[in-house]
């Protein structure tokens, strides 16, 4: 499933096209081209705190919204407030800030998942 929510993220949210696979016989590494022609390998967000808060900070930057995260001893919310402070009904909840990172900013392309992470 990390997979599957590491491409979504990459094509959907971060607007990347896919290049090429390294693995056999399922893909270890992907390879994204973004926008300005500049290759990200090894993109992760599902796992990888960097990478969550690079897709996060695109959304917040595009939309001109902020990020509130807040995190229990059992699971993370990320919600999304537009400036003038009104939620703006997009969020993500699950074990890890990575996993609600990607769930929240992939709800604000439409895809959103029923089942909990």
């Amino acid at each position: 499933m990390n997979k599957e929510f590491d491409k979504l993220v990459a094509e959907k949210v971060m607007g990347w096209t896919q290049i090429y696979t390294v693995g056999y016989p399922e893909p270890h590494t992907i390879a994204y081209k973004d926008e300005e022609g500049k290759t990200h390998s090894g993109f992760t967000p599902s796992v990888d705190l960097e990478d969550a808060w690079m897709a996060l900070d695109k959304v917040c930057k595009d939309k001109n919204w902020r990020a509130i995260i807040d995190r229990n001893q059992t699971q993370t919310e990320v919600n999304f407030k537009n400036q003038m402070g009104a939620d703006a009904q997009h969020y993500g909840i699950a074990s890890t800030p990575m996993l609600a990172i990607c769930l929240a900013v992939l709800e604000t392309v439409g895809i959103v998942f029923e089942e909990e992470f």
